[in-house]
C-alpha cells in the first residue's frame, strides 16, 4: 500500500512539473510589446512584394530590389497612385495582429510637386478582405515633403495620434499641441484624436474595431502606398515593412467598446 501511494504521489508531481512546463512555455509565446509579429527584411530578395495600380498601364510598374539597403523600389512618370503590395505572410487569418502596430519607412529619390501635392483622400495603406467585402484604409498618414519617414499604423479603431486642447503643460501633465494617451494625460483634462484613421472607404467614414477584426480574420490584400505626387517622375522606396506587438496603451485604449464610442 505504502508502495502504491509512493508511485501515486510520483506520478502526480511529474504530472504538476509538466503542467508547470507547458504554463511557462506559453507564458514565453506570448508576445510582449514591440516583438516583430511578421516582417520582410529584403536582405535577399524581395520576399514576393510585387505593385498593383489604380488604374490600367500599358506596362507594369516594376519593382526592384537595393539588397545593399535592404529596401525595394519602384517609380512612374504621371498620375499614378500605385502600391506596394505585400506576400502571403501578411494575409490570411491574421487576427493576431489585431492591436498591433504596422511599422515601415517610406522614402523618396524623386518627385515633382509641380501638378500639386498628394491626395490625402487616397489612403495611405489598404487592408482588403474580398471574402468579409470589406476595405479598409489608412487616411491622413503620409507627410509630403520628406525625403523619407518611419510610419507607425496601429490596427485599432482609435485615432492614430492624439493631442491635448489647450492649456499650459506642468511637471504632472502635457499641455496645448503634447501628444496624450488619454484625458488624465492632458492638463485640460481634453486628450482629442487626429484626423488620420482606419476608415471603411466603401461607406466614406471611420471604421469600427468590429470592422478590423473582421478584415483581419481573412486579409486578402495589404497595401502601401508608394506613388503620391500627381504630376511627373516620381520614384520611392519601402524598407522594413512589418507588425509589432502594440503597446500597453494601444491594446487597451485603442480598443474601445465594441457597442460604440470614439473607440468604434
Amino acid at each position: 500500500m505504502a508502495m502504491q501511494m509512493t508511485r501515486k504521489n510520483s506520478l502526480n508531481i511529474k504530472l504538476s512539473v509538466v503542467l508547470a512546463l507547458l504554463f511557462s512555455t506559453v507564458v514565453l509565446l506570448e508576445a510582449a510589446p514591440g516583438d516583430v509579429l511578421v516582417e520582410s527584411r529584403f536582405t535577399r530578395d524581395m520576399d514576393g512584394w510585387f505593385s498593383v495600380t489604380d488604374k490600367k498601364l500599358d506596362s507594369e510598374i516594376q519593382l526592384d530590389l537595393d539588397r545593399g539597403s535592404q529596401r525595394v523600389k519602384g517609380g512612374e512618370t504621371g498620375d499614378v497612385s500605385w502600391y506596394y503590395s505585400a506576400p502571403e505572410k501578411f494575409l490570411g487569418d491574421q487576427q493576431k495582429l489585431y492591436h498591433g502596430i504596422l511599422k515601415y519607412t517610406l522614402g523618396h529619390f524623386i518627385f515633382d510637386t509641380t501638378q500639386g501635392s498628394p491626395s490625402p483622400t487616397i489612403p495611405d495603406v489598404i487592408l482588403e478582405s474580398k471574402s468579409k467585402r470589406l476595405k479598409l484604409g489608412a487616411l491622413y498618414v503620409f507627410e509630403p515633403g520628406t525625403s523619407a519617414k518611419e510610419y507607425q499604423i496601429p490596427l485599432s479603431a482609435s485615432a492614430f495620434q492624439s493631442s491635448c486642447k489647450s492649456g499650459s503643460n506642468a511637471e504632472t501633465c502635457a499641455g496645448d499641441g503634447e501628444s496624450c494617451y488619454k484625458d488624465a494625460d492632458c492638463c485640460s483634462r481634453q486628450c482629442v484624436g487626429g484626423r488620420a484613421r482606419w476608415f471603411n472607404l466603401k461607406q466614406s467614414r471611420p471604421a469600427t474595431n468590429a470592422e478590423l477584426i473582421k478584415v483581419l480574420s481573412d486579409v486578402t490584400s495589404l497595401q502601401i502606398r508608394g506613388g503620391y505626387y500627381p504630376g511627373g517622375m516620381e520614384k520611392t522606396w519601402l524598407r522594413g515593412p512589418m507588425v509589432i506587438e502594440g503597446s500597453p496603451f494601444n491594446r487597451s485604449d485603442a480598443g474601445g467598446s465594441e457597442g460604440g464610442g470614439e473607440g468604434e
